[in-house]
Protein backbone atom coordinates (compact mmCIF):
# COMPACT_ATOMS: atom_id res chain seq x y z
CA UNK A 1 0.00 0.00 0.00
CA UNK A 2 2.83 2.39 0.78
CA UNK A 3 4.35 1.66 -2.65
CA UNK A 4 1.04 2.47 -4.31
CA UNK A 5 1.10 5.84 -2.56
CA UNK A 6 4.67 6.51 -3.70
CA UNK A 7 3.79 5.67 -7.30
CA UNK A 8 1.52 8.70 -7.32
CA UNK A 9 4.58 10.93 -6.96
CA UNK A 10 5.81 13.67 -4.68
CA UNK A 11 2.68 15.73 -5.25
CA UNK A 12 0.64 13.24 -3.26
CA UNK A 13 0.08 14.60 0.28
CA UNK A 14 0.91 11.19 1.82
CA UNK A 15 4.23 10.76 -0.02
CA UNK A 16 6.40 12.10 2.78
CA UNK A 17 4.66 9.78 5.28
CA UNK A 18 4.72 6.60 3.18
CA UNK A 19 8.46 6.58 2.42
CA UNK A 20 9.61 6.54 6.08
CA UNK A 21 7.14 3.69 6.70
CA UNK A 22 8.76 1.68 3.92
CA UNK A 23 12.17 2.36 5.46
CA UNK A 24 10.87 1.14 8.83
CA UNK A 25 9.62 -2.09 7.20
CA UNK A 26 13.00 -2.57 5.50
CA UNK A 27 14.83 -2.15 8.81
CA UNK A 28 12.50 -4.64 10.49
CA UNK A 29 12.53 -7.34 7.78
CA UNK A 30 15.95 -6.80 6.21
CA UNK A 31 14.25 -7.16 2.79
CA UNK A 32 15.33 -4.22 0.67
CA UNK A 33 13.84 -5.38 -2.66
CA UNK A 34 10.80 -3.08 -2.85
CA UNK A 35 12.59 -0.12 -1.35
CA UNK A 36 15.42 -0.41 -3.92
CA UNK A 37 12.90 -0.13 -6.76
CA UNK A 38 11.40 2.97 -5.20
CA UNK A 39 14.69 4.70 -4.39
CA UNK A 40 15.88 4.41 -7.99
CA UNK A 41 12.92 6.54 -9.14
CA UNK A 42 12.96 9.27 -6.52
CA UNK A 43 15.23 12.31 -6.52
CA UNK A 44 17.33 12.64 -3.35
CA UNK A 45 15.96 16.19 -3.07
CA UNK A 46 12.54 14.67 -2.35
CA UNK A 47 13.69 12.40 0.49
CA UNK A 48 11.69 13.08 3.68
CA UNK A 49 13.95 14.20 6.53
CA UNK A 50 13.04 11.24 8.75
CA UNK A 51 14.18 8.71 6.13
CA UNK A 52 16.97 10.68 4.46
CA UNK A 53 19.98 8.85 5.91
CA UNK A 54 18.65 5.39 5.07
CA UNK A 55 17.81 6.46 1.52
CA UNK A 56 21.17 8.16 0.93
CA UNK A 57 22.89 4.99 2.10
CA UNK A 58 20.69 2.71 0.01
CA UNK A 59 21.16 4.82 -3.13
CA UNK A 60 24.93 4.91 -2.46
CA UNK A 61 25.03 1.11 -2.29
CA UNK A 62 23.04 0.87 -5.53
CA UNK A 63 25.40 3.24 -7.34
CA UNK A 64 28.42 1.34 -5.96
CA UNK A 65 27.04 -1.95 -7.30
CA UNK A 66 26.60 -0.24 -10.68
CA UNK A 67 30.29 0.76 -10.52
CA UNK A 68 29.37 4.47 -10.41
CA UNK A 69 31.95 5.07 -7.72
CA UNK A 70 32.11 8.88 -7.61
CA UNK A 71 28.31 9.20 -7.50
CA UNK A 72 28.12 6.49 -4.85
CA UNK A 73 30.70 8.27 -2.70
CA UNK A 74 28.76 11.52 -2.97
CA UNK A 75 25.56 9.86 -1.73
CA UNK A 76 27.28 7.92 1.06
CA UNK A 77 29.02 11.11 2.17
CA UNK A 78 25.63 12.67 2.92
CA UNK A 79 24.78 10.11 5.60
CA UNK A 80 24.79 11.98 8.91
CA UNK A 81 27.43 11.20 11.53
CA UNK A 82 24.56 10.75 13.99
CA UNK A 83 22.98 8.00 11.89
CA UNK A 84 23.39 4.32 12.78
CA UNK A 85 24.35 3.83 9.11
CA UNK A 86 27.27 6.25 9.25
CA UNK A 87 29.85 3.54 10.05
CA UNK A 88 28.69 1.41 7.12
CA UNK A 89 28.78 4.42 4.81
CA UNK A 90 32.30 5.34 5.98
CA UNK A 91 33.47 1.78 5.31
CA UNK A 92 32.12 1.83 1.74
CA UNK A 93 33.72 5.23 1.15
CA UNK A 94 37.02 3.66 2.18
CA UNK A 95 36.47 0.83 -0.30
CA UNK A 96 35.71 3.35 -3.06
CA UNK A 97 38.79 5.45 -2.25
CA UNK A 98 40.92 2.31 -2.35
CA UNK A 99 39.50 1.32 -5.73
CA UNK A 100 40.19 4.82 -7.04
CA UNK A 101 43.79 4.72 -5.80
CA UNK A 102 43.21 7.37 -3.11
CA UNK A 103 45.06 5.34 -0.50
CA UNK A 104 45.53 8.03 2.17
CA UNK A 105 41.82 8.81 2.10
CA UNK A 106 41.01 5.10 2.23
CA UNK A 107 43.21 4.62 5.31
CA UNK A 108 41.49 7.59 6.99
CA UNK A 109 38.04 6.14 6.34
CA UNK A 110 38.99 2.64 7.48
CA UNK A 111 40.70 4.06 10.58
CA UNK A 112 37.54 5.97 11.46
CA UNK A 113 35.49 2.77 11.18
CA UNK A 114 38.03 0.72 13.14
CA UNK A 115 37.97 3.22 16.02
CA UNK A 116 34.21 3.74 16.05
CA UNK A 117 32.32 2.70 19.16
CA UNK A 118 28.81 2.93 17.75
CA UNK A 119 26.23 0.93 19.67
CA UNK A 120 23.78 -1.27 17.79
CA UNK A 121 20.14 -1.92 18.74
CA UNK A 122 20.36 -5.68 18.14
CA UNK A 123 22.99 -8.38 18.68
CA UNK A 124 22.97 -9.17 14.94
CA UNK A 125 23.72 -5.55 14.00
CA UNK A 126 26.43 -5.41 16.66
CA UNK A 127 28.11 -8.47 15.12
CA UNK A 128 27.92 -6.83 11.68
CA UNK A 129 29.52 -3.65 12.99
CA UNK A 130 32.26 -5.66 14.72
CA UNK A 131 33.03 -7.38 11.42
CA UNK A 132 33.22 -4.02 9.65
CA UNK A 133 35.69 -2.80 12.27
CA UNK A 134 37.80 -5.94 11.87
CA UNK A 135 37.68 -5.71 8.06
CA UNK A 136 38.75 -2.09 8.26
CA UNK A 137 41.89 -3.06 10.18
CA UNK A 138 42.55 -5.83 7.66
CA UNK A 139 42.09 -3.43 4.74
CA UNK A 140 44.54 -0.92 6.20
CA UNK A 141 47.09 -3.73 6.52
CA UNK A 142 46.49 -4.71 2.89
CA UNK A 143 46.96 -1.14 1.69
CA UNK A 144 50.32 -0.87 3.46
CA UNK A 145 51.33 -4.29 2.13
CA UNK A 146 50.40 -3.19 -1.39
CA UNK A 147 52.75 -0.19 -1.20
CA UNK A 148 55.54 -2.31 0.36
CA UNK A 149 55.36 -0.65 3.80
CA UNK A 150 55.66 -4.05 5.44
CA UNK A 151 56.41 -2.92 9.00
CA UNK A 152 53.16 -0.98 9.16
CA UNK A 153 51.27 -3.80 7.43
CA UNK A 154 52.56 -6.26 10.04
CA UNK A 155 51.44 -3.96 12.84
CA UNK A 156 47.87 -3.79 11.51
CA UNK A 157 47.62 -7.51 10.74
CA UNK A 158 48.49 -8.15 14.40
CA UNK A 159 45.55 -5.96 15.49
CA UNK A 160 42.89 -8.28 14.05
CA UNK A 161 41.31 -9.88 17.16
CA UNK A 162 41.97 -13.56 17.83
CA UNK A 163 38.22 -14.27 18.02
CA UNK A 164 37.56 -12.62 14.64
CA UNK A 165 36.27 -14.69 11.72
CA UNK A 166 39.06 -13.02 9.72
CA UNK A 167 41.85 -14.01 12.10
CA UNK A 168 43.16 -17.00 10.09
CA UNK A 169 43.15 -14.84 6.95
CA UNK A 170 45.03 -12.10 8.80
CA UNK A 171 47.55 -14.68 10.04
CA UNK A 172 48.16 -15.92 6.49
CA UNK A 173 48.58 -12.43 5.05
CA UNK A 174 50.70 -11.49 8.05
CA UNK A 175 52.91 -14.49 7.26
CA UNK A 176 53.50 -13.06 3.78
CA UNK A 177 54.38 -9.72 5.36
CA UNK A 178 56.94 -11.39 7.63
CA UNK A 179 58.31 -13.25 4.60
CA UNK A 180 58.84 -9.95 2.78
CA UNK A 181 60.65 -8.68 5.88
CA UNK A 182 62.84 -11.82 5.87
CA UNK A 183 61.50 -12.78 9.30
CA UNK A 184 61.28 -16.41 8.22
CA UNK A 185 60.83 -18.04 11.63
CA UNK A 186 57.86 -15.77 12.30
CA UNK A 187 56.49 -16.71 8.86
CA UNK A 188 56.63 -20.42 9.71
CA UNK A 189 54.93 -19.76 13.04
CA UNK A 190 52.03 -17.96 11.38
CA UNK A 191 51.66 -20.72 8.77
CA UNK A 192 51.63 -23.34 11.52
CA UNK A 193 48.63 -21.56 13.04
CA UNK A 194 46.79 -21.29 9.72
CA UNK A 195 47.35 -24.97 8.92
CA UNK A 196 46.37 -26.20 12.39
CA UNK A 197 43.38 -28.60 12.59
CA UNK A 198 41.33 -25.88 14.29
CA UNK A 199 41.36 -23.70 11.16
CA UNK A 200 41.69 -26.47 8.55
CA UNK A 201 38.01 -27.33 9.04
CA UNK A 202 36.74 -23.80 8.42
CA UNK A 203 39.33 -22.16 6.16
CA UNK A 204 40.58 -23.15 2.71
CA UNK A 205 44.02 -21.54 2.26
CA UNK A 206 46.13 -23.95 0.18
CA UNK A 207 48.53 -21.11 -0.65
CA UNK A 208 49.81 -21.37 2.92
CA UNK A 209 51.56 -24.59 1.91
CA UNK A 210 53.20 -22.82 -1.03
CA UNK A 211 54.42 -20.05 1.28
CA UNK A 212 55.82 -22.69 3.65
CA UNK A 213 57.77 -24.22 0.75
CA UNK A 214 59.11 -20.79 -0.25
CA UNK A 215 60.18 -20.13 3.33
CA UNK A 216 62.03 -23.46 3.57
CA UNK A 217 63.69 -22.63 0.24
CA UNK A 218 64.96 -19.32 1.61
CA UNK A 219 66.24 -21.17 4.67
CA UNK A 220 68.05 -23.61 2.31
CA UNK A 221 66.04 -26.51 3.78
CA UNK A 222 65.69 -28.19 0.39
CA UNK A 223 64.49 -31.58 1.65
CA UNK A 224 61.64 -29.81 3.47
CA UNK A 225 60.85 -27.89 0.27
CA UNK A 226 60.62 -31.09 -1.72
CA UNK A 227 58.48 -32.86 0.88
CA UNK A 228 56.14 -29.87 1.21
CA UNK A 229 55.58 -29.60 -2.54
CA UNK A 230 54.95 -33.34 -2.88
CA UNK A 231 52.39 -33.14 -0.05
CA UNK A 232 50.78 -30.19 -1.82
CA UNK A 233 50.44 -32.15 -5.06
CA UNK A 234 49.11 -35.20 -3.27
CA UNK A 235 46.48 -33.16 -1.44
CA UNK A 236 45.33 -30.73 -4.09
CA UNK A 237 45.78 -32.52 -7.44
CA UNK A 238 42.67 -34.71 -6.82
CA UNK A 239 40.69 -31.60 -5.87
CA UNK A 240 41.89 -29.76 -8.97
CA UNK A 241 41.04 -32.73 -11.19
CA UNK A 242 37.55 -32.98 -9.74
CA UNK A 243 36.93 -29.26 -10.14
CA UNK A 244 37.88 -29.46 -13.82
CA UNK A 245 35.47 -32.38 -14.25
CA UNK A 246 32.71 -30.44 -12.50
CA UNK A 247 33.21 -27.46 -14.80
CA UNK A 248 33.17 -29.74 -17.81
CA UNK A 249 29.92 -31.33 -16.62
CA UNK A 250 28.18 -27.96 -16.52
CA UNK A 251 29.84 -26.35 -19.56
CA UNK A 252 27.36 -27.60 -22.18
CA UNK A 253 24.02 -25.94 -22.81
CA UNK A 254 22.23 -28.83 -21.07
CA UNK A 255 24.71 -28.68 -18.19
CA UNK A 256 24.24 -24.94 -17.67
CA UNK A 257 20.52 -25.56 -17.22
CA UNK A 258 21.37 -27.79 -14.24
CA UNK A 259 24.10 -25.55 -12.81
CA UNK A 260 21.86 -24.33 -9.98
CA UNK A 261 21.91 -27.90 -8.61
CA UNK A 262 25.71 -28.14 -8.47
CA UNK A 263 26.03 -27.01 -4.86
CA UNK A 264 23.44 -29.50 -3.61
CA UNK A 265 25.01 -32.28 -5.63
CA UNK A 266 28.48 -31.86 -4.16
CA UNK A 267 27.99 -30.35 -0.73
CA UNK A 268 24.67 -31.57 0.65
CA UNK A 269 25.33 -35.28 0.65
CA UNK A 270 23.89 -36.08 -2.75
CA UNK A 271 27.18 -36.85 -4.49
CA UNK A 272 30.69 -38.12 -3.95
CA UNK A 273 33.58 -35.66 -3.65
CA UNK A 274 37.25 -35.78 -2.68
Amino acid sequence: YFIEVLKKGTGNPYFKYALPKLVAIYKYTGDVTDLEKVVAKISPDDYPKSARNQLYYLLGVQLYEQDKLSEAKKMLGQVSEKSDLYTRAAYLIGVIDNKQGKLKSAVRSFSEVAKSNVEAPTLQELEQLDRLRELSVLNIARIYYGIAQYDQAKEYYSQVPRDSVYWAEAQFEGAWTAFMLSDLNFTLGEILTVESPYYADVEFIPEATVLRALTYFNLCEYEDVNRTLLDFEQTYTPIHTELKDVLKTYSSEEGRALADQAYERYFEGKGETV
